[in-house]
């Protein structure tokens, strides 16, 4: 009994691994059919597209963005907001403590790497590097003081974000910063702030919200104009035909940039192969879900279909294109995740979702640290499931079974790995012949093939390697392959860390702290 459980565990790993790989490529040809052709004409509407950047610790990423944003056209009326926190100020007070023993663990020796390492969370690791550089060749007693000069000469988020409101009126483009007040609020509290102080300047100047779509990127993303113009070519088509307006249009985000802080190294070829691997999920998951859920609400499925076939939506925070009144209506973003656990309302409410043929590259993250945290946030949002909405055209059934998918989903990414290398020990153990084969085809259908089929799926989109782009050739690629064992443990420490910190903060009766998740 022992040994056909096992075989069936790894036969539907291997089934599965194969299917998304599927998914992917079937995705990747949808994307690459609608974004191609020549450059199309421009509506004649177009609604009013507000960027808005939540912006924490970001003084090398930030103006690269924001330049990018000024001096592109995307066609159609647009508005950049940046929102900085006063929780950077008040962090950046604490963190001056800190300097003392952070120039004596480099008088005691300590090399850049370490230096860096060291003060991450403090100064941006261009920076870091640099400032290590000229500590080197200062009187180890003049150290400290050095330091506390050079960091306090170190501008804030705040302050770059107010040296671009002046410069954006010279360049043609409206910027405006906001300051969120709080200091101890993430990313869902910046946006929220934003949003209350947007809408209020909407009414009085008379913007009617339906016009509005509230537009997010983080600070290392690199917008896609085309992106600006699918969505605006699509609203007007809609607003033509007397439509209504999606309540979101998703760009998705691929991770390939290599980040400033990265360094050559076997570490930095395990996160190279997370990152491209990811294309899998963007591709197979992300997209593929939004066209699901699209085809299901066109066809009009019977209950029973739409409770079998239902598939649960993940909003991605760094490319959501928001139609303002569904978002207001949503009471704005939550404040677990603001971009998951938003997908997840917008799936019960039955709204209408769709996918964007263009990509934006983000960057990778940088240590295995930085990954474990985010995918630890991106755990607890995912088990943080909302209500039923009684008034939402999915039945009530079909919303218990959405969220019941999502559960077991969530479960099987803390609980997959132990499961899947249970059984492979257990077929091992048993002395079965089928041990072996199941275990690599297992394996194979997961990641090296996922890998490959990733890179010609780039290739399909049009995704190149670039300067500040991971190289994403098939050559590189089968090169990555040899990490591709890592990937699973990569993929599995983010939930398990998740769990302890979600455990801890419920015995304690807190809310899960887990510091910041950007790049």
């Amino acid at each position: 009994m022992a040994d056909i459980a096992a075989v069936t565990v790894l036969c539907l790993i291997a089934g599965w691994g194969w299917w998304l790989v599927f998914r992917m490529l079937r995705a990747a040809r949808w994307a690459a059919g609608r974004a191609g052709g020549g450059p199309p004409a421009q509506p004649e509407w177009a609604p009013r597209f507000v960027f808005v950047v939540p912006a924490l610790r970001e003084v090398e990423t930030l103006p690269v963005l924001l330049d990018h944003l000024c001096r592109n056209d995307f066609g159609a009326d647009s508005l950049i907001v940046v929102v900085t926190s006063e929780r950077e100020e008040y962090e950046r007070r604490l963190a001056r403590e800190e300097l003392p023993s952070v120039a004596a663990a480099l008088s005691a020796g300590a090399g850049e790497h370490d230096f860096v390492r060291r003060t991450a969370g403090i100064l941006p690791s261009g920076v870091a590097r640099r400032l290590a550089a000229e500590l080197a060749t200062v009187n180890e007693a003049a150290r400290p003081t050095v330091l506390a000069e050079r960091y306090d000469e170190m501008p804030g988020t705040a302050s770059v974000a107010a040296e671009w409101e002046r410069r954006s009126s010279s360049l043609g483009k409206t910027l405006i910063h906001l300051h969120y007040p709080g200091t101890d609020g993430g990313k869902s509290d910046q946006l929220n702030y934003a949003l209350d102080v947007l809408v209020r300047k909407f009414a009085t100047a008379g913007t009617c919200p339906d016009d509005v779509y509230f537009v997010v990127f983080d600070a290392d993303s690199t917008p896609d104009a085309a992106a600006v113009r699918y969505v605006a070519r699509e609203c007007a088509d809609l607003r033509s035909r007397k439509e209504p307006l999606p309540a979101l249009f998703q760009q998705v985000p691929l991770p390939l940039r290599r980040p400033n802080c990265a360094r050559s190294s076997l570490t930095d070829g395990m996160l190279r192969a997370y990152a491209l691997a990811h294309t899998r999920r963007a591709l197979g998951i992300e997209i593929d879900r939004l066209l699901r859920h699209g085809r299901l609400r066109a066809r009009c499925r019977g209950p029973v279909q739409r409770t079998l076939r239902q598939p649960m939506v993940y909003a991605v925070g760094a490319g959501m294109f928001l139609h303002l009144p569904p978002l207001l209506a949503a009471g704005g973003f939550p404040t677990t995740v603001d971009d998951i656990a938003l997908g997840h309302r917008y799936t019960i409410g039955d709204l209408d979702m769709r996918p964007i043929p263009h990509f934006t590259v983000v960057d990778r993250y940088g240590s295995v640290t930085a990954l474990a945290r985010a995918h630890a946030l991106v755990f607890c949002g995912s088990v943080d499931l909302p209500p039923l909405v009684p008034t939402s055209p999915l039945p009530t059934a079909t919303q218990r079974a959405v969220l019941f998918r999502e559960i077991c989903d969530s479960l099987w990414w803390l609980t997959g790995p132990p499961i899947a290398a249970a059984a492979v020990w257990a077929l091992a153990a048993s002395g079965s012949p089928w041990a072996l084969p199941l275990a690599a085809s297992a394996f194979v259908s997961q990641y090296p093939a996922s890998l490959i089929a990733s890179a010609v799926a780039l290739h399909w989109i049009r995704v190149r390697s670039g300067p500040e782009q991971d190289d994403v050739s098939l050559r590189s690629t089968a090169a990555l392959c040899l990490l591709s064992p890592v990937v699973p443990f990569l993929h599995w420490i983010g939930p398990v860390r998740g769990a302890i910190i979600w455990i801890h903060a419920r015995l304690r009766g807190r809310t899960p702290k887990f510091g910041k998740t950007e790049r």
